[in-house]
């Protein structure tokens, strides 16, 4: 036996056997040549030590299983493939599923990487570039699943020509590139929308440099993009009084503000706009810029102040007519009164909005009065005039005046009272002084005929 310190005793045979950590090579010592005298006397051999050769080899072997193990579940696709043609040599599990596949072995023995590119060119291509520099890397291309299905990979491989290989990664970005066609479709929708609206829309920098512009305002100023907004549209070199785009900025809020301009760009002769400022801000909640909307709302204003004109003549009309006359809802508040109904209940104008008029005028300040025109005209949609006597004497003569809107709809309803007290006295002596006349007519005749 061989007693080697680290180990107990080996056992050997008469051949090389290795035991170990060490290589034997032994063979018998006899007494005598003569088979017929022959006697085992001992052995004789050489032991080599093979530690080193032995702890390599394992390590080898530790390293071939790690990886395998890291070319087995590796998350992108893994491959080996012939130059020649494109016949897989080599493939992992995430390959396989790739390309549509549940396990390696049915994918090897089918799946044909040539054959899977939708556009054969793009191969040849591939193979051009991989001759002339030996590699490629995040080479997108499109390929042919095993169920007809085409998805969208990155490709990167290095060209063993000696070998007759190739080998490399592929990552599957089919939804990315679905992201990015629904990210194109979108941002293609958004500037449709914002080229379709006649408001001018901008992005300013915080420097109030234009960074990009929808059409309405590029066909005002085609030039505009690296201009200050205020140098581009009104030809200023200083910042706009009190820009919305620039409070908005600071403020982080929306602002808006309505601002004249004697001379604007692309605007023959005075215009008004509605300016509103969108500060934009960044994932880390800093300001940016902003968005900034430009509404010429000159048409509007030229109506408002037309309408303004017209309401100020409309008041000065019905304020010089002595009749008394409101304007009421279906819940008889006042919405307008004309300065003689006004005087009426010792108020004015203004404050009487919103006033029912029984609160004045009526029996009861808490109900309509009885016979009321303006309720009627509301049920009916009709004029209606009674003669209303008051408890103090005055005599009214009340006409309720149906309104209408565009659509025909009531919109409300004009009260004209008209104070006959007096000419309802007067009619009255006056039929008793016409009374009296026929009376003393007659008296005469009867004279007469007497």
């Amino acid at each position: 036996r061989l007693l080697r310190k680290d180990l107990d005793y080996v056992p050997f045979e008469n051949k090389s056997r290795g035991f170990g950590d060490f290589l034997i090579d032994a063979e018998g010592i006899y007494s005598s040549e003569k088979p017929e005298m022959k006697s085992f006397i001992g052995t004789q051999g050489i032991a080599r030590d093979i530690l080193e050769r032995k702890q390599a080899e394992r390590a080898l072997r530790e390293s071939e299983v790690k990886y395998k193990a890291l070319f087995s579940n590796a998350q992108v696709a893994l491959f080996r493939t012939r130059i020649s043609d494109g016949k897989l040599a080599e493939i992992n599990e995430r390959y396989a599923n790739m390309a549509g596949y549940s396990n390696v072995e049915d994918c090897m023995a089918e799946f044909n990487a040539s054959d899977a590119w939708t556009d054969p060119n793009a191969r040849n291509e591939l193979l051009r570039i991989l001759k002339e520099k030996g590699s490629v890397n995040d080479y997108e291309t499109e390929i042919i699943r095993r169920d007809g299905s085409a998805i969208w990979i990155v490709f990167s491989a290095t060209m063993f020509p000696e070998q007759g290989f190739l080998e490399g990664s592929i990552v599957d970005i089919n939804e990315r590139k679905q992201a990015e066609e629904a990210l194109r479709e979108s941002e293609a929708q958004k500037q449709a929308l914002l080229d379709g609206t006649p408001d001018m829309i901008i992005q300013i920098d915080t420097n109030m440099r234009v960074l990009w512009a929808n059409s309405a305002a590029l066909n005002v100023k085609p030039d505009i993009a690296g201009m200050t907004c205020y140098k581009g549209f009104i030809n200023k070199d200083n910042l706009c009084e009190g820009c919305s785009c620039k409070k908005a900025i600071e403020t982080g809020h929306v602002e808006s503000r309505i601002m004249y301009h004697a001379a604007a760009e692309g605007v023959q002769g005075e215009s008004y706009w509605e300016l509103i400022g969108v500060p934009l801000k960044d994932n880390a909640g800093n300001i940016t810029g902003a968005i900034e909307i430009a509404r010429n709302i000159t048409d509007r204003k030229q109506m408002e102040n037309k309408l303004r004109e017209n309401e100020a003549e409309k008041k000065a009309i019905l304020d010089g007519i002595t009749t008394n006359m409101r304007l009421v809802n279906e819940n008889l508040e006042t919405i307008w009164a004309n300065k003689a109904a006004a005087d009426s209940a010792n108020k004015t104008s203004e404050e009487m909005v919103g006033h029912k008029c029984y609160e004045f005028w009526g029996d009861d300040p808490e109900k309509p009065c009885d016979g009321c025109p303006s309720v009627k005209s509301f049920r009916t949609k009709k004029t209606t005039q009674i003669v209303r006597n008051d408890q103090d004497g005055t005599i009214w003569d009340l006409k309720a005046e149906p309104v209408f809107n565009e659509k025909g709809n009531l919109a409300g309803v004009v009260e004209i009272a008209n104070d006959i007290t007096d000419k309802t006295r007067f009619e009255t002596r006056l039929q008793q002084a016409q009374k009296m006349e026929s009376l003393g007519l007659m008296a005469g005749g009867v004279a007469h005929d007497l």
